[in-house]
C-alpha cells in the first residue's frame, strides 16, 4: 500500500497500519467523509469484498435490506448510505462502468444524468487533466515508470457522481492499472482539477 501525506510516502503491508505520516490522509483513504456519511473507499471495497459481503449480511440482519430502485437512465440502483450504487454503459470506453450516484431528497436524478453526460462528452479532457499528476505520484514510488498507452493500460472502473450540474462538487474516478503496476488508482476531482490521488494494490 502507498499513502502520500505531508511527510512523504509510507509503505505498509496492512491497510490499517499506515497512519503515521498523516492521519487525515490515512482516514480519507479508508473512507471519504461527505455530508456527514462515511463512504467506504472503492479500492478497499473491491479488495476486501468477501469480508464486506459478510459485514453487509450482518447489517441487513439488524437494520434490514438496502433500498433498491429502478431508474430509467441508471437502471437498478442499490442504496449505500447517502448514495446509490449502479452500473451503466460508458460510451468513450464502450464498456460498463460502476457508479456511485448521490441521493437527492426529491428522488430526481436529472443533475446526475447531466453530470454523467458531461463525463462522456469530456472524457479525453478529463484524462489529460489526470495523467500528469497521477504519473508524478507514481514516479514518487517508481522513478523510472512510464506508461505507453494510458487508455489501454489503465482500465476505467468507477465514477462517483455528485448532485451537481455546475461542476462545483467533488467527484471520483477509479482506474485499475493492468500493466506491471497492478494497482487501483482512485482520483478525487473538483471540476477538472485533481484534489487527491490514492493508490493501492
Amino acid at each position: 500500500m502507498i499513502c502520500k501525506g505531508s511527510g512523504g510516502f509510507c509503505f505498509t503491508p496492512f491497510p490499517i497500519a499506515y497512519c503515521a505520516v498523516d492521519v487525515r490522509n490515512a482516514i480519507s483513504f479508508l473512507s471519504c467523509y461527505d455530508k456527514g456519511i462515511w463512504r467506504v473507499s472503492r479500492i478497499l471495497k473491491r479488495r476486501y469484498q468477501p469480508y464486506l459481503i459478510m459485514l453487509s449480511k450482518i447489517i441487513e440482519f439488524f437494520f434490514g435490506k438496502p433500498e433498491i430502485i429502478q431508474d430509467p437512465f441508471f437502471g437498478q440502483m442499490v442504496e449505500a448510505g447517502d448514495y446509490y450504487e449502479c452500473k451503466r454503459h460508458f460510451k468513450p470506453t464502450n464498456q460498463e462502468v460502476e457508479l456511485g450516484v448521490t441521493k437527492r431528497s426529491d428522488g430526481d436524478t436529472a443533475p446526475q444524468k447531466a453530470f454523467f453526460h458531461w463525463l462522456e462528452d469530456n472524457y479525453d479532457i478529463i484524462l489529460d487533466a489526470i495523467k500528469p499528476p497521477l504519473l508524478k505520484q507514481i514516479n514518487g514510488w517508481l522513478p523510472d515508470y512510464q506508461y505507453q498507452d494510458f487508455k489501454e493500460e489503465f482500465v476505467l472502473e468507477y465514477f462517483f457522481i455528485p448532485d451537481d450540474e455546475q461542476l462545483e462538487g467533488r467527484w471520483e474516478v477509479t482506474f485499475f492499472a493492468k500493466n506491471e503496476l497492478q494497482h487501483w488508482c482512485n482520483i478525487e476531482m473538483k471540476g477538472l482539477e485533481v484534489q487527491q490521488i490514492l493508490i493501492d494494490g
